[in-house]
């Protein structure tokens, strides 16, 4: 018999069992006959007990109403809403059963069952009862070890106390003791400065370091060294590189046209002065996460700057594609980046995989993600003001002042001169004559004019009701429209303001207006407005200005290129004339966006109203009310200057016609002093940065996919730790993230730094997964050890730089590389209980510092734009850098290169850069032949061992074992043995007979080079 008929002859007999024991209830006799044969034999063998596709049983209607990663799979009485029915009607992306649709019958019976209440027996359900357990209820998971509150275990007693009073040493040793092992010898002096000097530094020490710390036996040497390295400039570019290995730094956005980041450095930077000054890991959270929203920032020693703000930039690293096809779909992948970036880096989760569905391993339900998006895309991307703004408010301050006082000797105008040169277009002549005259024979007149008034504003108002206003700022409401920088005010003008022009002639700038040209055109500024839906086919925008620019952004795309978004920024340049300027959005309806307006150095922007709308504005230009009902009550109102000055046709002319009437020659020094006091605003000083917008909720994207959309989730941190309440906020709910976070109860941010920090000291993690601290990652070789770090570390203000000095005046830390017993290896050959020093390999950029060092070629200056990265032939494709930059970089640290992501350094990634993509943690560490012809054939490589050798001939021209000495300790930090020295002699000798000449430089540049290709000059022992 086969599978087919026995499982057929199975569906029979339960069938007619269950009819045997079925009551008379219609509805039950209907489940049985038409829906439950169908399920058996079309569904069960995925989903049902032994097997769950997609998440989902079918095999109760628990299961069902439960669904899988798509959500809900059926909703009584809702056939119309119950993915079953799409998914039996093959009328979405999922169909089933695959291989080929039920016919129409069936599904008919389907659509009925759920709409009579999917009634299904009570005690006949095929699973018997299904035992669906959320992640937050599954034992394993909430039990494991990185989710349980940080404990602070005692010191451990152990038999070998005289080893060294360091807690870090007691917990080793106790590991060490428990598996019958002892620790190795310490290390020697030359050896430990040079394990000191790199791990700290990045650099290796020189030979005159060496000697001195080699001489000093004092018992506090290690430490006061430790403090000394710790206090160079070089440390904090050092731990600067490690950080921005966890955040994916880089210049560019990759893609295809690899367009550059701006102001990228400044983060780096900002990094490097962070922990170069200490500033405490919780402030480096805050700052990471909100430092934009923080009360109180913190500011640059020196300049006064937001150094605060800067660290927000983390945020913008990510590749960035220049026109994707489904800009939804980009976003959702750009907030995945971030998230996945976020989690790994403070947490050491894997956020990202709750995307789509629960997360399998860890608790980390999809709603925690989606929570977490909601957050992100309520924020937005700036180029941020940095500079303290007191010193630019006091500069307009004091100019508001000046010409305020410059418009007071602005000459009088009487209402007969006024109403002569108010009458600029026929209606306004004709208007202005019947005031002029007053006669009552003319009262018709003024009714004519009423009722054409009144026709321009209702179809104003008829267009405006059809459409959407976004701003209007003719009243003076800035409708939540936000301004950073200098040059726009907080909200829009309440009247005319005179101003000068950087041509030196006085100008108006009429009220009711966004308008960034008050104090000239060096100031710079943004304003950008609430995010709104598109739901119609254009947008209209009233501007006037000059070199500004308006951008819609979509669904938080920033890089907005040709061919398919070009059309969502406007070039404005037409001057100061107000202007209509149409955007064609029709494409986007449905779409989320903001617009945002920037003005740029050497040019101004002003805005008065921006509507959504499917048709032009009316050609007739738009009365005020205040001019209708001056018409409408002509004989009840007195007629006056200054009265006339309160109707917005007629302020911004009254103030142009005071300026025509006046001798400006009389006013040439004051005009003259407020154009040279605007020339004195600073250049504004801008960074990479995060911007809160408007608050938004995101809904569930089920089984990650944009297009279905589930449940909305309010914004808050994991529930795991902090509950499902949503944060109660106004803003996008960072700050409140920021601050859970740094408070030092989450379990996992205080261990996952710790373990950073040792794995950068020892090459491996107390944890080996140092970017995954869930269920898949491997659990910590000392649990003890690392809580006890972490609280530690904690209780000491969450300084690195003291947990530094911790790790490394310990004896573990200080032990030979190699130990002697041979026993160590065998009970410990990965060395998880540390029974030895591991040996490093340095990583790419320490090993090209330490070749510059030693050339003399290293240019220590710190901070500014990257150097441009050198091209080879073989770095081609778009976005290539016009310009090569130098073989050496000038001579610069590794740090300060470009990182450009389509032209990475082919040297760097040959010694195993990591392509900035996501967070490393921990880097690969390979042995490959690319490394060992890097080292014999790069043209830098080369370059360096020539300039190394020319200046040990210029330092030590005539004592040659000093020199070979002296090269030794440069390219290993110890003096060679006797057996090094005589092979190195032999070298030499053989050279000298190649070469003909005994003087050759060309045998010191060997040497050079072959001292450099030693594995003793790339690992540390």
């Amino acid at each position: 018999m086969s599978l087919s008929h026995l499982r057929y002859l199975l569906t029979i007999l339960v069938v007619a069992t269950i009819h045997s024991l079925a009551s008379a209830d219609p509805k039950i006799d209907f489940f049985e006959a038409k829906i439950r044969p169908v399920l058996i034999e079309n569904c069960f063998s995925c989903h049902a007990e032994q097997k769950q596709k997609g998440g989902l049983r079918v095999d109760s209607l628990a299961a069902l109403i439960a669904g899988g990663d798509s959500g809900t799979a059926l909703v009584p009485g809702k056939p119309d809403s119950s993915l079953i029915i799409q998914v039996l009607e093959y009328s979405g992306d999922t169909k089933m059963p695959p291989r080929g649709k039920l016919g129409a019958g069936v599904i008919a019976d389907f659509t009925t069952w759920i709409r009579d209440g999917a009634v299904w027996p009570k005690g006949s359900d095929n699973s018997g009862m299904v035992k669906t357990i959320s992640v937050l209820q599954d034992p394993k998971r909430l039990n494991h070890w990185s989710f349980q509150p940080i404990q602070n275990p005692k010191i451990p007693n152990v038999t070998n106390r005289n080893w060294s009073p360091n807690p870090i040493d007691q917990f080793i040793l106790e590991k060490l003791e428990k598996n019958q092992l002892t620790p190795a010898k310490q290390t020697d002096r030359a050896t430990l400065l040079r394990r000191l000097t790199f791990t700290l530094t990045g650099l290796p020490p020189s030979p005159e370091e060496i000697r001195q710390f080699e001489q000093d036996q004092s018992p506090d040497a290690v430490a006061q060294k430790i403090v000394e390295l710790m206090n160079r400039p070089t440390y904090g570019e050092r731990w600067a590189r490690h950080w921005m290995d966890l955040v994916r730094y880089a210049e560019t956005y990759g893609h295809e046209f690899d367009f550059t980041i701006p102001e990228a450095w400044k983060y780096r930077d900002y990094l490097i002065r962070a922990f170069q000054q200490d500033i405490p890991y919780s402030q480096l959270i805050r700052e990471h996460l909100a430092g934009d929203l923080l009360e109180n920032p913190r500011l640059h020693p020196d300049t006064r700057a937001n150094e605060s703000i800067l660290g927000t930039g983390f945020w913008h690293f990510g590749e960035a594609k220049h026109s994707p096809v489904d800009v939804r779909q980009d976003e959702a992948e750009r907030i995945d980046n971030q998230l996945d970036v976020f989690s790994k880096t403070f947490l050491a989760l894997t956020l990202s995989c709750a995307r789509c569905h629960d997360h399998k391993f860890d608790p980390i339900p999809t709603k925690d993600y989606y929570a977490l998006t909601g957050i992100l895309q309520s924020s937005r991307y700036q180029l941020a003001y940095l500079d303290d703004p007191k010193p630019v408010q006091a500069i307009q301050s004091e100019l508001r002042n000046r010409i305020d006082r410059l418009a007071m000797e602005l000459p009088k105008v009487n209402l007969e001169r006024a109403l002569q040169l108010l009458a600029r277009d026929p209606f306004e002549s004709q208007l202005l004559s019947v005031f002029a005259l007053g006669q009552k024979d003319r009262l018709p007149k003024l009714t004519e004019i009423a009722d054409q008034l009144r026709s321009r504003q209702d179809k104003w108002k008829q267009w405006r009701e059809s459409g959407i206003v976004l701003g209007d700022f003719r009243a003076g409401n800035s409708w939540d429209w936000h301004a950073t920088g200098h040059s726009f005010p907080s909200k829009p003008n309440s009247s005319p303001r005179l101003t000068v022009a950087d041509d030196g002639k006085l100008q108006v700038r009429p009220a009711g207006w966004f308008d960034s040209g008050e104090f000239g055109k060096k100031l710079e500024g943004d304003l950008r407005s609430p995010t709104f839906e598109i739901q119609r086919n254009r947008i209209w925008y009233r501007v006037r200005g000059h070199a500004a620019r308006i951008n819609l952004i979509l669904d938080g795309l920033r890089l907005i290129q040709n061919p398919i978004y070009g059309g969502l920024t406007i070039h404005v340049n037409h001057g100061d004339q107000p202007r209509w300027i149409e955007m064609d959005v029709a494409m986007w309806k449905g779409h989320r966006a903001y617009v945002e307006i920037l003005d740029s150095a050497g040019g101004s922007i002003a805005i008065e109203q921006v509507i959504q709308a499917d048709g032009p504005p009316p050609q007739e230009s738009e009365p005020s009310s205040e001019l209708l009902n001056l018409v409408q009550r002509r004989d009840e109102l007195p007629l006056d200057v200054e009265f006339l000055g309160s109707i917005p046709e007629f302020s911004t002319i009254l103030l142009q016609t005071q300026i025509r009437e006046a001798n400006l020659q009389t006013l040439h020094s004051q005009i003259d002093s407020v154009r040279t006091r605007q020339d004195q605003f600073p250049t504004p000083n801008r960074g990479l940065a995060m911007l809160d917008g408007t608050p938004e909720d995101d809904r569930v994207h089920i089984r990650g996919n944009h297009k279905n959309l589930g449940a909305v989730v309010p914004r808050r941190s994991f529930e795991i730790f902090d509950g499902a309440s949503g944060y109660q906020t106004t803003g996008s709910g960072r700050l409140e993230l920021a601050n859970r976070l740094a408070s030092g109860k989450n379990p996992l941010i205080a261990r996952v730094i710790v373990n950073r920090v040792w794995h950068y000291h020892f090459g491996v993690g107390l944890v080996p997964t140092t970017d995954d601290f869930g269920i898949q990652g491997q659990s910590p070789t000392h649990p003890e050890l690392l809580d006890w770090l972490a609280s530690w570390f904690m209780e000491h203000g969450w300084s690195i730089k003291k947990l530094h000095s911790l790790i490394l005046t310990s004896q573990t830390f200080q032990m030979q590389s190699v130990h002697h017993d041979p026993k160590a290896t065998q009970v410990d050959p990965l060395n998880r209980v540390y029974h030895r020093m591991p040996i490093r390999r340095l990583e790419a950029e320490a090993i090209r510092d330490s070749l510059l060092a030693i050339s003399g070629r290293l240019d220590l200056r710190a901070g500014g734009p990257s150097v441009e990265p050198h091209l080879t032939d073989f770095m081609v494709g778009r976005g290539r850098p016009s310009v090569s930059g130098p073989l050496d970089g000038n001579g610069r640290r590794s740090i300060y290169l470009g990182v450009r992501r389509n032209f990475l350094n082919p040297w760097f990634l040959a010694f195993d850069y990591p392509s900035p993509f996501s967070t490393m943690g921990r880097r690969t560490v390979s042995n490959v032949p690319a490394q060992a012809l890097a080292m014999l054939n790069n043209p830098f490589v080369h370059e360096q061992s020539k300039l190394w050798a020319q200046r040990m001939i210029r330092e030590i021209p005539s004592d040659q074992p000093l020199r070979i000495q002296t090269m030794w300790r440069m390219a290993f930090g110890k003096a060679p043995t006797p057996d090094e020295l005589q092979s190195v002699q032999h070298f030499l000798d053989e050279q000298r007979g190649l070469y003909g000449k005994s003087d050759d430089p060309r045998i010191w540049e060997d040497l050079a080079h072959v001292m450099v290709n030693s594995k003793n000059f790339i690992f540390i022992p």
